[in-house]
């Protein structure tokens, strides 16, 4: 068992299939409960309206691609503000933040994104974020159940992105769920982010 220190951000980012959702869970269970700690996915996030954005970004595969990520944008404003409360009380786990939307999103040739859209979307993404820098961002890239979305463009945007913030991206090695959960607890330890041993 741990608990969060205050304050804390953790992400969890990465390709689909990589046992993200799952270790999610497994700190869920780990935690103590001692710090209140928040544990989101991103778009669906908190509130009312983000999980609707979310039911549209899943169930409606022809939507514009632009739009597309003007919805994702919408879904990451409405959660910055409660993003930041749940700080104020405690910590927070997000499984995804706005390196998806970049992956997923801008870097795919697909979509045909006009360089002055990149731009447009990035510069929305940078003010939405400004204020939420996560401590440490796990990158998990080792594929356990293929996914027809991760094409060789995602994972060099990922590896891109882990380059330019080296000092808090962490890669994810191959092994069991058990073995993964061990892994980051003893990170999040290192960099003290966590409190082990509470009951």
């Amino acid at each position: 068992m741990f608990t969060f220190n205050p304050g804390t951000i953790v992400v969890l980012e990465g390709l689909d299939g990589t046992g993200k959702s799952t270790q999610l869970d497994a700190l869920r269970r780990s935690d103590s409960g001692e710090t209140a700690t928040s544990y989101l996915h991103m778009p669906s996030g908190f509130g009312e309206v983000t999980p609707r954005i979310y039911e549209i970004l899943e169930s409606s595969h022809r939507l514009n691609p632009l739009a597309r990520q003007l919805l994702h944008l919408a879904s990451h404003a409405e959660n910055r503000d409660a993003i930041q409360g749940a700080l104020l009380k405690g910590s927070v786990v997000l499984d995804r933040f706005w390196w998806s939307m970049v992956a997923y999103g801008l870097s795919d040739p697909n979509f045909g994104f006009s360089p002055g859209d990149k731009a447009a979307v990035q510069s929305l993404i940078d003010s939405i974020w400004a204020d939420t820098t996560p401590d440490i961002v796990f990158l998990f890239t080792v594929i356990h159940d293929p996914d027809h979305r991760n094409k060789p463009e995602i994972v060099k945007t990922y590896e891109l992105m882990a380059a330019r913030h080296p000092e808090r991206t962490v890669k994810v090695p191959d092994g069991d769920s058990d073995r993964v959960t061990e892994f980051v607890i003893a990170e999040l330890a290192d960099r003290q982010l966590i409190q082990r041993g509470s009951n």
